[in-house]
């Protein structure tokens, strides 16, 4: 029997010839042989739309071959197919830990908690969610997804980056494969866009988008958006009749937000920390979360591989490289 990898290089060689670019880039985006055997093999996709381009439109190609590699058949299932453990085992999840029991809260961010939590009893608006980065939206976006799976684990939430979205839309255009395009995502439990600024401009993007979201909201599915700028700069375009945005600023933590944040990672790996050395973190990441825990990242590393203590003159030497 043939090695999977082997196998898996034959048919991304077919694909490449039947799909083009940038067709082809979007098909196979974390798609693999997810089981092989001796009569058939079974890819694992990311999306729906990956799916029934794999098994309708490359059927043909594929079948012939795995026709010459001695393969009678083989199937396509995509995340909503899978198990969630077997899911984990095929395509890593490293949002797992972004979760509202997670979220710490202060008044920088209170407001964005409280909206998104009221998406489960009315999800008659879409709901956009602002502020600079490292302030919590995508942990929001991806703690909704996971109550949301919690609740039905084998729902059809679309949760990515904006970017997936354009270029779907696009090879969906240039394939004539709009329709597709259009089901995939209006048959989802729940549209969640990350730094949907990245379309700021794209008035045909967010008239699609807009449109999508109309129909998922009449459907009673949560439509949750979030960009780095407010709302005035992000969605430039006319929203359709019947259709509102409530947005909601993030700000940037306060001191109390990051001292939380920064209590609680230190206990999760370890770190002793005197007041005056937490205070120099706190006061050198004032505006990004992201940025603080990657600042303890860095601390951790060089505690544990250069053994180094924890005091306040090597913590600055340590953090002074990423200021």
């Amino acid at each position: 029997m043939y090695a999977p990898s082997y196998v898996w290089a034959k048919i991304l060689t077919c694909l490449e010839q039947e799909l083009k670019e940038p067709a082809f880039t979007q098909v196979v985006d974390r798609t693999g042989i997810y089981r092989l055997t001796e009569r058939s093999v079974t890819i694992a996709t990311c999306s729906v739309l990956q799916k029934q381009i794999l098994t309708e439109r490359c059927a043909p190609a594929i079948t012939e071959v795995l026709k010459e590699l001695g393969l009678k058949e083989y199937q396509v299932l995509c995340a909503q197919d899978l198990h969630l453990e077997q899911l984990r085992t095929c395509i890593q999840d490293k949002t797992e830990h972004f979760t509202f029991e997670r979220f710490l809260t202060s008044e920088s961010n209170r407001a964005a908690m409280d909206a998104i939590k009221a998406l489960w009893d009315r999800r008659d608006h879409i709901l956009l969610l602002h502020g600079p980065s490292g302030v919590g939206k995508t942990h929001l976006l991806h703690a909704f997804k996971h109550k949301l799976y919690q609740q039905n684990p084998g729902a059809n939430i679309l949760c990515h980056c904006v970017e997936d979205l354009i270029g779907e839309l696009i090879w969906s255009f240039r394939s004539d494969q709009y329709p597709v395009f259009r089901d995939y995502y209006t048959s989802a439990d729940a549209l969640l866009l990350d730094d949907v600024q990245f379309a700021a401009g794209r008035i045909s993007t967010f008239d699609t988008v807009l449109d999508l979201a109309k129909e998922l909201i009449a459907r009673g599915k949560p439509v949750i958006l979030a960009s780095d700028r407010p709302l005035e700069q992000t969605i430039i375009a006319k929203p359709p009749q019947g259709l509102s945005i409530v947005s909601v600023n993030l700000e940037p933590p306060d001191w109390q937000l990051r001292l939380q944040v920064l209590r609680r990672i230190a206990i999760e790996w370890n770190l002793t920390l005197d007041k005056p050395t937490t205070e120099l973190i706190l006061r050198s990441f004032p505006d990004n979360l992201n940025q603080l825990e990657g600042a303890l990242r860095r601390i951790r590393v060089f505690r544990d591989l250069e053994e180094l203590e924890l005091n306040y003159e090597n913590v600055c030497h340590i953090i002074d490289g990423m200021l």
